[in-house]
This record gives structure tokens, sequence and C-alpha cells, in this order.
């Protein structure tokens, strides 16, 4: 089904620098997968689809593929009443919220990252954007989440729990890097 099709200048691992680094004083890495139980957006439609998860918790480095159709753009000016939308590179900005535990209010507690690389690639109508995140701090986290807001907007448009750390019914597997995702 081509809704399932995701480019290879996003799916595959992306090497920040920091990424970099860490394959070169380690001798490789150790990346792992999983699968989102929920890929839809918590709101607005279900305008954004998150995929393609990879983290290498050693490095700090997460990795995550959205996806949004172009007519999704129209539900988007809408929430921030503005106007038309054309799809494109740096359309959007995402932050991680790693959940570690509620406060003792109950308010949830944890860490939020910003990126610090976007890559972006488009087939037809549909639209992709690999949000990298580095210097994230695994530890204590429960779930994380990744936040989309417009550019320059404040309010957050969509959020998608991407991790899951419960035995329960999350599960990690390792990801294999395929020959072009190894450094040489």
């Amino acid at each position: 089904m081509f809704s399932q099709y995701c480019p290879s200048s996003v799916s595959n691992l992306y090497y920040t620098d920091a990424l970099r680094e860490y394959y070169n004083e380690n001798g490789g890495i150790l990346p792992k997968t999983q699968n989102i139980r929920y890929y839809y957006g918590s709101r607005n439609k279900g305008a954004f689809f998150a995929d393609k998860l990879i983290f290498e918790e050693g490095a700090g480095n997460l990795q995550v593929v959205l996806k949004y159709n172009d007519s999704a753009l129209d539900t988007v000016s809408n929430f921030y009443s503005c106007d038309a939308l054309t799809p494109g590179p740096g359309l959007f900005t995402y932050k991680l919220f790693a959940y570690t535990g509620n406060d003792e209010n109950g308010d949830a507690t944890g860490r939020t990252y910003d990126t610090s690389a976007t890559v972006y690639d488009s087939v037809w109508f549909y639209n992709y954007e690999k949000a990298v995140f580095d210097g994230m701090d695994f530890t204590d986290v429960k779930w994380i989440e990744v936040d989309i807001y417009l550019k320059g907007k404040d309010e957050v448009f969509s959020s998608i729990i991407i991790y899951e750390n419960n035995e329960s019914f999350s599960y990690f597997s390792d990801y294999k890097l395929s020959s072009t995702e190894k450094l040489k």
C-alpha cells in the first residue's frame, strides 16, 4: 500500500554530529526500535502519523518520521486561524516530552527536547519529515511524546506518544542498520 511507503531519505538513520561521534568512539552503535501503538495524533483529526522510530540510548539520540497529507494543512491553518499553508521543509517544529512520573500535585514531570535536525521529503501529496533529537536522557522515562507546532506558534497542534517503556505492552527490538546506514 502506497500510504505506508516512506522514502529512504527520511526513513534511514540520520547521523548528527553527536551520533557520528558516539559511533566512532564506540566502534558502532546498537540502535533499537519499537512499534508505535497509536500512530496518529491525539487531536485534530489525526492529521499527523508517526512511524520509523529509531533510538540509540547510549548516544542520547532519538529519531521519528512524521507524515502528513497535503489536505491536512487545511486543518492546521484553521486551527491557527492563518492563511493557507504550502507543504515544505521547516513548516513545523517538533518537541519531545519524556515523561518520568508525577509530582506531589499529580502533574506530569519529565524533560523536554528540541530537534537537533530535521529531514524533509515528499512524494505526491504525502509529506515526510524526520525529527531528530540529541542529548536525550532515557533514565526513568516511561513514555515519550512528540508535540507538533506550526513554526513560530506556541500552541501544540497535535501530540503523538512514540515511545513506551512498559513491559506489559511494549517491546523493543534491535534496529538493523542497512549497508547504506553504516559509517565507513
